[in-house]
């Protein structure tokens, strides 16, 4: 019997031991059938990844536990998504600003050229 542990694919949701070991099988039945299609197959399956997403989840999301985990995921998801989204404006927005200086001002001088 397996112990509880993080999920292969996304490590951030943690799964009891039943269906952890149930992941895990489902992992290697899936690596196993990608390696007789190529030899040099690594990383998870394309088959177990659209398991995970297509199966595993929405049936884990009708579980408490792991529904909040799922919010929660979401919840960190935004913040970064937030964080990122402040960093990226820092870093271009005055370069933005610029170049619509730049534009307006060329804009000006071309009306003036008469083109």
């Amino acid at each position: 019997m397996r112990v509880a542990k993080c999920h292969p694919l996304l490590g951030w949701l943690r799964l009891d031991g039943q269906t952890y070991s149930r992941t895990l099988d489902q992992s290697l039945r899936e690596r196993d059938r990608a390696l007789e299609l190529d030899r040099n197959h690594s990383g998870h399956a394309e088959s177990f990844i659209d398991w995970v997403w297509t199966q595993q989840l929405p049936e884990l999301c009708r579980k408490d536990t792991y529904r909040q985990q799922l919010e929660d995921r979401c919840d960190e998801l935004q913040r970064k998504s937030g964080r990122l989204s402040g960093e990226i404006n820092s870093m271009v927005g005055c370069l933005l600003q610029e170049q619509s200086e730049y534009d307006t001002e060329r804009e000006q001088l071309k009306a003036l050229l008469g083109e």
